[in-house]
């Protein structure tokens, strides 16, 4: 497998390999959302999903992103710029001073003490997974615990060990026992072994665990607190063994002597990260103003990784420098290509001069050339970002520019693979273009491309992949999505309202969060034509986005129910709003304005809003029809009152 292709197609920009084994790989990767990260990918059967959404502590690795929607899956991750204590458990030539031993082991601690908070039990502590960081110029340096595979909640019942879990030598001893309780105390011993290697830069057990009972004193460690504090993490015992808690209380960490031995460059790391003026910098923590956890910087980069780590931090690039490049772009290497892509898309979000020099200058004919020539495999979703920041930021001007640019025809060529791979990276750039497009585009009005994207058989290609069983089951929601936006206000064919509207509607009960978000909106484009609200009301649908709103654990799926609500009221016919004001639950509609979130508040807001006005509106053209009712009854009288008149002047003159 190409796994830089694999990154590519998640818009992450591979710089280089950290490590590949037979299960995946780990690059070090840039995105422009949170820069430089690392992404770990990993085959499908082989990923445990507590590997996911870590992160509780400064000492352990943080998670952004993950994705499966492939046969792999990617989870992007904080990325550790000097690798891992390997780099100094196997230096024996590089002895540690006692102020940076002290100071590693406490932030692993720390770090283990937060997990073992959560209930957890990590069950692979070893060097390889513990990750060393230095945010760039901080001269700091933290520990990562990383590598969550093998983690799982703890239970103290007995259960019988099927398979042995862990790394040797790191393993404790009860795992050696057919039936034993696993707890915590596996990580703890194995923290023990850490510290004997980083004083020794050797393993402590050379024999068979079940000939020893105890672990002999190392000749390297001559202080008695040293060796009572790794005895205590070595306790063949569990029960005896310490937790984290209790060994960041042990005087090796306490003592006047230990708290005495800190360097002069921990102490001015520390009194730096505590200036007034360092409070801007989201890298310091309150770990990097106390100089006993303070480890400092230790580089290891390669030339050709930090010029290219440099290109996208600077991001420097002007309009006419990008442009040179997207007319070599073909000789560039994959890495340039990503950095004049981010640069194309940093320079158009800047400022509206730049989008329309862009447009001028022939930077975007060249990236539509691109797009219209290069073989799909090498077609990248990072190569399209630039257009869809034009459709999103431009003005209508701007955007029409791009129609007749034919920009959206390039489209339909990225359609035509039988690549599942390639194709649900194609369905995701004419849905994610399609959505930046119609962003602002004014309610009721139809979408601008339908009738391009109907006469060039886009839509027919579209429906034709949506009518097709894919093994990538995203393809066909890509697809479904497309299809709703490009009907923004057009009522759906017959045949194709129904699996439309019934595959979003399944959409919303996704595992996959941002399906589950987006479907809503689909569904609300599709509102704007009340011909489409029988498909989208069928079901008791209603009644399922009334459960939404009362569920406070969904309130990230608030915004985008009550923008589906808004247009099925204020484009639906009388019986829809009937059935909304009975079966949506507008007290809570009314408390959820309060809350502290303000697209959440927003939302609510201008949903009330629109019932509110149709009220009023309602009520004005009642008041109308009973003051037209009035000035009628009134005219009446006055004519027979006349009439009356009339006759009794006539009886008068007879008379």
């Amino acid at each position: 497998m190409d796994y830089e292709d694999f990154l590519r197609r998640e818009r992450l920009t591979p710089i280089h390999p950290l490590g590949c084994g037979k299960f995946g790989g780990v690059f070090y990767i840039f995105r422009l959302e949170y820069g430089f990260a690392a992404a770990k990918i990993i085959e499908k059967e082989k990923y445990n999903k507590l590997e996911w959404k870590k992160g509780l502590s400064p000492f352990i690795l943080k998670y952004y992103k993950f994705a499966d929607n492939r046969k792999c899956n990617i989870i992007v991750m904080e990325y550790a710029n000097l690798k891992t204590l390997n780099i100094i458990a196997k230096q024996p030539q590089i002895p540690l001073p006692s102020y940076t031993l002290r100071a590693l082991m406490k932030q692993i601690l720390e770090g283990m003490r937060v997990f073992h908070s959560a209930g957890l039990i990590h069950r692979d502590i070893k060097p390889d997974n513990i990750l060393l960081h230095s945010p760039p110029g901080s001269g700091r340096v933290h520990v990562k615990i990383s590598d969550f595979g093998f983690a799982k909640q703890e239970d103290n019942s007995k259960t019988k060990q099927t398979q042995l879990v862990g790394t040797l030598p790191f393993m404790s001893p009860e795992l050696f026992d057919e039936y034993t309780i696993i707890t915590q105390k596996v990580d703890m011993y194995a923290i023990g072994v850490i510290f004997y290697r980083l004083v020794t830069h050797i393993y402590p057990l050379l024999i068979m665990m079940a000939q020893l009972k105890s672990i002999d004193r190392p000749s390297e460690i001559k202080d008695d607190i040293q060796w009572d504090f790794l005895s205590r993490l070595l306790e063949f015992d569990p029960i005896k063994r310490i937790s984290a808690a209790e060994a960041l209380q042990h005087p090796y960490f306490t003592s006047p002597e230990a708290i005495a031995d800190i360097s002069k460059e921990q102490q001015d790391l520390a009194s730096l990260a505590a200036k007034p003026e360092s409070k801007e910098d989201n890298t310091i923590t309150q770990f990097d103003k106390d100089p006993t956890f303070i480890v400092s910087e230790s580089d290891v980069k390669t030339e050709e990784a930090q010029q290219v780590e440099k290109e996208l931090q600077d991001r420097n690039m002007t309009l006419e420098d990008i442009k040179v490049n997207l007319e070599n772009f073909q000789g560039l290497k994959m890495s340039k290509k990503d950095i004049v892509c981010i640069n194309l898309i940093v320079r158009l979000k800047e400022n509206k001069e730049n989008r329309e020099k862009a447009m001028r200058n022939g930077s975007i004919d060249e990236l539509i050339k691109i797009l219209s020539t290069q073989p799909l495999e090498s077609i990248h979703l990072i190569y399209w970002d630039p257009l869809s920041v034009i459709c999103e930021y431009g003005d209508g001007e701007l955007r029409q520019q791009l129609i007749e640019k034919n920009a959206f025809k390039c489209v339909r060529r990225t359609l035509n693979t039988e690549n599942e791979e390639i194709l649900e990276s194609s369905t995701c750039i004419i849905y994610q273009l399609m959505r930046a497009f119609l962003k602002n585009e004014d309610d009721g009005s139809p979408n601008p491309l339908y009738e391009q994207l109907n006469d060039d058989k886009t839509l027919e290609k579209l429906i034709q992949i949506f009518n097709t069983k894919y093994q990538f089951k995203q393809i066909t929601s890509n697809v479904a999505f497309t299809i709703a936006y490009l009907h923004k206000a057009i009522p759906l064919q017959d045949k194709l309202k129904e699996p439309i509207i019934k595959h979003i509607k399944d959409q919303i009960k996704s595992d996959v969060t941002c399906i589950k978000i987006y479907s809503p909106v689909a569904l609300a484009l599709l509102s704007e034509s009340n011909e489409n609200h029988d498909q989208i009301l069928a079901d008791q649908f209603l009644v399922d986005l009334n459960s939404i709103i009362q569920q406070e654990w969904m309130e990230n799926y608030y915004p985008n129910t009550f923008l589906l609500l808004h247009k099925l009221f204020k484009f639906g016919k009388d019986e829809t709003k009937e059935q909304i004001k009975k079966l949506i639950d507008l007290n809570r509609v009314a408390q959820i304005i309060l809350h502290e979130n303000e697209d959440i508040s927003r939302g609510a807001k201008e949903f009330l809003n629109v019932i509110d006005l149709q009220f009023v509106i309602e009520c004005k053209k009642e008041q109308q029809k009973e003051d037209v009712q009035e000035r009628e009854k009134q005219k009446d009288e006055s004519q027979n009152e006349h009439k009356d008149l009339n006759d009794q002047d006539k009886e008068y003159k007879r008379e």
